[in-house]
């Protein structure tokens, strides 16, 4: 746990608020304002009653909320695989959706991970990205929800509850306090337009949504705090640097990359940048490759969330992957093929149209001297040597001289890789750029040169061994 931090005051108010619904309720937050902090400090305070708990996520979420358990707790973490195998012993277990919603029947006995849980003893289920249990009849929503039943504290995180229809919204009101509508079909009558089609009954409507709203958001009595980030902009630094970490797959070819560039690195006597650079280019990119399916999944459900984003990469291979994957978003995308004469229209459009929420772009073609401020974010895919270059990125949604306005900046990585070092040291390197602009005196080290000089101790160790 890191004793140095500290939460922002809507924060402390969200653990406060959570404290008043006795570990029930809906922190409804913008993306970026910390819902994740507010869960586990709020377990964390009620720690006596609150353990066991268990973190029900995207898969592409997991390694992510094990680093910030790691920040705000000190709770033993254990990050379960698969649908079977022993349970181990923790405070704190984090798994994926996909895996809670596999309970297979064997010997007369249901066997999965929600079962084990349940025996293990947890008391508060965190439930992030809940709109994901949003169809009430799905298989994944119906086993989440026979697995909260049972539980005494139940904390939903998301940026939208509703994402469509509040039909929608019914099984995560459920699962945090049946009591508020406890007959479904009252609530579709009443909410959801329900009508017969001539086929069945259509719940696809929307009625009666303001008294909805100001049920679940009641000061006293509703289930959901939900704060946009203009309502907290005084309490935001203006920039906000995010890495988000993600898991590559135990079988990808960037692992056995990796041993080929050490073992290549035993070989030589002499180092040099122009020899060094292609090599750590090409693990470097494979990295990026690998890591796209998880990257796409993060990307998809920060637009999901109605937001606008600027994507950076570095190699076209990169770009056209995203590009394809993220098709059914119309990104729009620049890079060193797009004609001059057509980037202006680009930017336009982005900045101008409601409909175009993501733009794809080369760091250095998309990154330099463009304003993209109808986004409040920028995502960079994948790592540049120079930490000057990101921040130039970073800066194209950042208003020149304004004060009330809050900018955050991902940087999805793959965890355990090359990535995970140059983005330490791109840290390390701006603020040897911070501290020469201040004119304080510091030493100053090439990114490159660290990388090489990380790998060779990295050898060096394996060799003594």
């Amino acid at each position: 746990m890191d004793t140095s931090l500290h939460l922002f005051p809507y924060q402390r108010e969200g653990v406060r608020f959570l404290d008043s619904r006795n570990g029930r309720g809906l922190i409804a937050d913008a993306p970026g304002l910390g819902k994740s902090a507010q869960a586990l400090r709020w377990i964390l305070k009620n720690h006596a009653r609150a353990l066991p708990a268990v973190v029900v996520c995207p898969a592409s979420l997991k390694l992510n909320w094990a680093r910030e358990a790691d920040k705000w707790t000190d709770f033993t973490v254990a990050v379960l695989e698969g649908r079977q195998g022993t349970l181990p012993k923790a405070e704190l277990y984090i798994v994926n959706y996909d895996v809670m919603a596999t309970m297979k029947r064997k010997g007369g006995k249901v066997k999965g991970r929600g079962p084990q849980l349940i025996q293990s003893g947890i008391q508060t289920a965190v439930l992030d990205e809940s709109h994901m249990c949003k169809e009430r009849t799905a298989k994944r929503t119906q086993a989440v929800m026979r697995f909260t039943e049972r539980l005494p504290f139940v904390i939903a995180l998301s940026g939208t509850p509703i994402t469509n229809r509040p039909a929608e919204f019914y099984p995560v009101i459920s699962m945090i306090n049946p009591d508020l509508f406890p007959d479904w079909w009252e609530y579709a009558k009443r909410y959801c337009g329900l009508y017969f089609d001539g086929f069945g009954w259509n719940t696809d409507g929307a009625s009666h949504v303001k008294e909805l709203h100001n049920i679940v958001a009641h000061p006293e009595t509703g289930i959901m705090i939900r704060r946009l980030k203009e309502d907290v902009l005084t309490e935001l630094p203006p920039k906000q640097r995010i890495v988000v970490p993600l898991q590559l797959p135990p079988d990808a070819q960037y692992w056995q990359a990796e041993k080929h560039f050490e073992k290549w690195l035993q070989t030589q006597s002499l180092f040099t940048k122009s020899l060094v650079r292609p090599k750590l280019n090409t693990i470097k990119q494979l990295a990026a490759l690998e890591k796209i399916p998880a990257a796409v999944e993060w990307i998809a459900d920060y637009l999901d969330q109605g937001q606008k984003l600027v994507v950076f990469s570095l190699h076209h291979k990169v770009i056209d992957e995203l590009q394809l994957q993220l098709a059914k978003y119309k990104p729009l995308v620049m890079d060193g093929r797009t004609p001059m004469n057509k980037r202006a229209g680009l930017v336009e459009t982005f900045q101008t149209d409601p409909k175009h929420t993501l733009i794809i772009g080369h760091l250095l073609a998309l990154g330099v001297g463009w304003t993209l401020t109808a986004a409040s974010a920028t995502c960079s895919v994948e790592l540049d040597y120079v930490p000057a270059n990101h921040s130039q990125g970073d800066d194209r949604v950042h208003r020149i001289g304004q004060k009330s306005d809050s900018v955050f900046s991902y940087y999805l990585v793959a965890a355990e890789t090359v990535e995970e070092n140059i983005v330490k040291m791109l840290d390390r390197k701006q603020s040897v750029l911070n501290a020469v602009i201040d004119g304080k005196t510091t030493e100053a080290a090439d990114v490159l040169e660290s990388l090489l000089a990380f790998y060779k101790n990295k050898v060096k160790k394996g060799q003594k061994k």
